[in-house]
């Protein structure tokens, strides 16, 4: 699966639904995972209506996706409905959608689908009781999951400006955290992991990568730049870590209860005492000497890929060493990345949260 949109789908379908194809990646359902407390790690909207999408695990560790639409014209909620795992036609719900001067540009039915054979779920748009296009949305967790990541925006934000890429089929990892004005960092973000994390899944090459997705953020990020960190498996359990900017990786090991800070940060002193220091590097600007560093995950330990939602509370004392070992040492690695984030949001929420762990496998 790309984070690209199908070329086939039409363009208003294409503007309105494109965040479903830049927040997806192959094989779980990362950024559709949430919980009671920040469920709202998904959504499409326009003037006519919204469609969020979230999950909240079950006693199995499995998600059963949860499906809200709205409709701001006429008022309340449309459709309300779970995807249970055992059902092929899950529901659908009519989508107006309108441009800036509340004129209809196309009314479609949205559907969620799951096929049965593959257990993968899908978004299709229906026409006179058929399907007229679709888009895998998310894949069927593999079990046992040995990596898994969520996001949120977070407390205070409006929008989300981190991204992230997992592709645990290839080992690949990616977590971004864009800057910029407006939504600007958003863009750059997104840019940056579509185009590093589809190039290593043709080439193992770190350094190509981080230059193909500078060249994007600095063509297509609108002026935005972003920090990256990511994780490449290189031979079973054995990873070369890397990282631009300010968003860190950390190597967790339950047998010592320790966590150590295994990448670097790029940052200069800030001027101003009140304030975070500035970025020194990050694609889109300098993007020169990334760290890197190779480790290889022994049994009962873990590599966390987050941005500074989540670290900068590490930084503070908010959420301790303890409370994070406890979270890993507890529960399973899906719900245990979704309890960091958790964690982050009851903390305070002030920046936008993105966290992967990374597990030893088999």
């Amino acid at each position: 699966m790309s984070h690209s949109i199908p070329d086939h789908l039409s363009p208003d379908i294409k503007e309105v639904l494109g965040p479903v194809w830049q927040s997806l990646d192959q094989g779980v359902a990362v950024p559709l995972v949430g919980n009671k407390d920040n469920h709202q790690l998904f959504r499409v909207g326009r003037r006519g209506g919204r469609l969020e999408l979230w999950t909240e695990l079950d006693d199995k560790g499995l998600p059963q996706v949860h499906v809200k639409t709205w409709n701001h014209i006429l008022g309340g909620e449309e459709n309300s409905f779970v995807l249970p795992p055992d059902r092929g036609f899950i529901g659908r719900g009519d989508w107006s959608f309108r441009d800036s001067r509340d004129q209809t540009i196309g009314h479609h039915q949205l559907a969620i689908l799951k096929d049965e054979e593959s257990g993968n779920f899908f978004l299709a748009r229906m026409s006179v009781g058929h399907i007229a296009e679709s888009t895998k949305i998310a894949e069927n967790i593999p079990s046992p999951v040995h990596a898994f990541g969520a996001t949120s925006r977070g407390r205070w934000r409006h929008n989300n400006e981190d991204a992230l890429f997992i592709h645990p089929a290839g080992g690949i990892y990616l977590v971004c955290d864009g800057v910029g004005k407006e939504k600007h960092g958003e863009i750059a973000s997104r840019a940056a992991v579509t185009a590093a994390g589809n190039l290593l899944k043709r080439k193992r090459n770190i350094p190509l990568a981080l230059s193909e997705a500078h060249q994007e953020v600095l063509i297509n990020g609108q002026g935005g730049a972003t920090t990256i960190v990511g994780a490449v498996e290189t031979q079973p359990n054995n990873y070369e870590v890397f990282n631009l900017g300010d968003s860190p990786a950390y190597l967790i090991d339950l047998a010592t209860q320790t966590i150590t800070k295994i990448t670097e940060d790029h940052v200069s002193p800030n001027p101003d005492p009140n304030k975070k220091p500035r970025l020194s590097r990050a694609l889109g600007m300098d993007n020169s000497n990334p760290c890197r560093r190779s480790i290889t995950l022994n049994k009962n330990q873990f590599l966390l890929l987050c941005t500074d939602g989540l670290s900068d509370y590490f930084r503070s004392g908010r959420i301790t060493a303890g409370t994070v070992l406890e979270q890993l040492s507890c529960q399973p690695i899906n719900t245990a990345v979704v309890s960091l984030v958790t964690l982050a949001n009851h903390a305070g929420g002030k920046d936008n949260i993105t966290a992967v762990l990374v597990g030893h496998h088999q």
